[in-house]
């Protein structure tokens, strides 16, 4: 009687997993990277193609997405058009009935020039959306000269006693701060890596702006 080579017969089913499942196995490196990293690409292309659809003369290259943050059922995402006739813009990005992403609301907002920071303010659905764009130098009204900035983070103060700390990136360029409920802003600090206080919202009224009310629509 001949002997069973359960060796061989090992190596036949391992080779008929192999190939019949490998296309199978999906892995996950870093679910939530990923996730981010689809998102971010998603939203940029959407952003390229609000631009391009404009009507102006556009240099995709001066198109920058500055800050994404989850709002709601969706995604708020800060951009800035560096080129001629720069511009900023609030987006509400979201889904539709087909699952797919598309900009459902937007919200134009001042951008800053003398200054080291812009402040706009939203008021949507009870929520409070404080945003701006971010300068690599500052007017500064107390010398009338201008100095780096250096930004490494903000606290915004509503009226409700609410404060608000937002870390920065390296060279960011904007920001957006969210409250759950409608409140205005007494307070801005902007402060440098050395946790010095590089600009305020005293120095932002100074030059006669102040926060800018707009809407998301």
């Amino acid at each position: 009687m001949q002997k069973i080579n359960y060796y061989k017969i090992y190596i036949i089913f391992f080779l008929i997993f192999m190939l019949t499942g490998c296309d199978k196995i999906t892995v996950f490196p870093n679910d939530k990277n990923s996730k981010i990293k689809t998102i971010e690409n998603i939203i940029t292309g959407l952003v390229i193609d609000y631009y391009s659809n404009s009507g102006r003369s556009i240099d995709r290259n001066k198109i920058l997405v500055c800050k994404i943050k989850p709002y709601e059922s969706g995604y708020l995402a800060l951009t800035l058009y560096a080129g001629e006739g720069p511009q900023l813009v609030l987006f509400y990005i979201d889904k539709d009935k087909n699952n797919n992403y598309l900009i459902s609301k937007k919200s134009y907002g001042e951008l800053a020039i003398s200054m080291g920071f812009s402040a706009n303010r939203v008021v949507d659905n009870d929520n409070t959306i404080i945003f701006g764009n971010l300068n690599e130098s500052t007017w500064m009204p107390s010398t009338d000269k201008r100095k780096l900035t250096n930004y490494s983070k903000m606290t915004v103060k509503f009226e409700n006693g609410k404060l608000i700390n937002e870390d920065f990136k390296t060279r960011e360029k904007g920001y957006i701060i969210l409250l759950n409920s409608n409140s205005r802003v007494v307070s801005i600090l902007l402060y440098d890596s050395k946790n010095q206080i590089v600009n305020s919202l005293e120095d932002f009224n100074q030059c006669g702006n102040g926060i800018n009310d707009t809407e998301l629509n």
